[in-house]
């Protein structure tokens, strides 16, 4: 199983278990301190930095959020066996608080009855997950380029990004927007790169667009080829001449069938990809050498969850089908924020 396999199985993990033990806070050991390149006549491009471009015709907000390499996952690892450990003290505690709350409350029987504590076991304990607290939030502010285009610019550490959508996260908590978690993307971000995408929004462009009578209400009555969110090469920013043009790349992509909707978000799939991936129906089809999790690979982290998406390795020329379950509700989503 590669690193990428492995990342994959942690995130699914997270999604599939059901716990009854809250989450234990997990602070990162790992620096993640995106920077953001502002709007300035000159862009020093560092050769031994990785950066992230996002572009659209207008504000807007994105997330991308960094898969563990094996290094961090192991250690991921160990600081999630440390606080198993630690909660199963405390639950010994208050086992102990509740048996004997429980026998003062049977001697007078009023007010409300003791309610046991959970014992934290292997199947129902998480802490929270490694992509959680590395989030790359981007927009609607802080623009690199607002002329006539909007074009964010971060410099980031190297690695895999996961694509997760168009979400605008609240500085106090909670977020709103679309998570293509039935369908997206790894970027892989490299020192010495400008990975850069642009943004495609077909709900919104249909109703910028289109005459009124023939726009659609709701993404629900779009062709049913399309969703509300794709990625393509960049345009605009091809013509930035702060950019060193020969760095700036549409990054090597890696499909991922499904996500965890860990805010609550209204839920879609990312547009295909060409030569990354297509869709035959609920299925996502990978195209050329693509491996994929397994759902054996997933059961060896951890007991009492939900079957992961069954793999198949394709071979050079080759299409592996990844059967993905059926969302539960259809995705409704008005488009971008901003």
């Amino acid at each position: 199983m590669n690193a990428f396999s492995k990342t994959l199985s942690v995130a699914f993990l997270a999604t599939s278990m059901l716990f009854s033990v809250p989450a234990s806070a997990a602070k990162s050991p790992f620096e993640f301190k995106p920077e953001r390149i502002s709007d300035k006549p000159e862009f020093p491009f560092d050769e031994s930095k990785a950066y992230i471009l996002v572009e659209y015709d207008r504000m807007t907000n994105v997330s991308f959020m960094k898969l563990p390499n094996e290094e961090e996952q192991a250690i991921w690892e160990k600081m999630r066996l440390e606080e198993f450990a630690k909660a199963q003290k405390k639950y010994v505690s208050r086992k102990k608080r509740y048996e004997n709350d429980l026998a003062k409350w049977r001697k007078i029987r009023s007010g409300r009855k003791p309610e046991p504590p959970v014992e934290p076991t292997e199947g129902n304990f998480s802490i929270t997950p490694f992509e959680l607290e590395h989030n790359l939030a981007i927009g609607p502010q802080g623009r690199f380029n607002n002329d006539d285009v909007s074009i964010y610019l971060y410099a980031v550490p190297e690695g895999e990004y996961v694509f997760y959508g168009n979400a605008f996260f609240n500085p106090n908590g909670g977020a709103m927007g679309t998570c293509v978690c039935m369908g997206t993307v790894a970027i892989n971000v490299e020192a010495g790169q400008i990975a850069a995408v642009r943004l495609d929004y077909p709900f919104v462009d249909m109703l910028a667009n289109l005459p009124k009578e023939e726009r659609p209400k709701t993404p629900l009555e779009m062709p049913e080829e399309l969703t509300t969110t794709g990625l393509l090469p960049v345009e605009k920013a091809k013509s930035d001449q702060r950019l060193p043009q020969d760095r700036v790349v549409f990054p090597a992509m890696r499909p991922i069938s499904r996500l965890p909707n860990w805010f609550g978000l209204e839920v879609d799939r990312l547009m295909p990809v060409e030569g990354v991936f297509r869709y035959e129906g609920d299925s996502m089809i990978t195209l050329g050498e693509v491996e994929v999790l397994e759902a054996e690979e997933a059961k060896e982290i951890g007991d009492d969850m939900e079957a992961a998406d069954e793999a198949v390795a394709s071979t050079d020329g080759e299409e592996a089908v990844v059967e993905e379950p059926a969302p539960e509700a259809a995705p409704e989503t008005g488009g971008p924020a901003g």
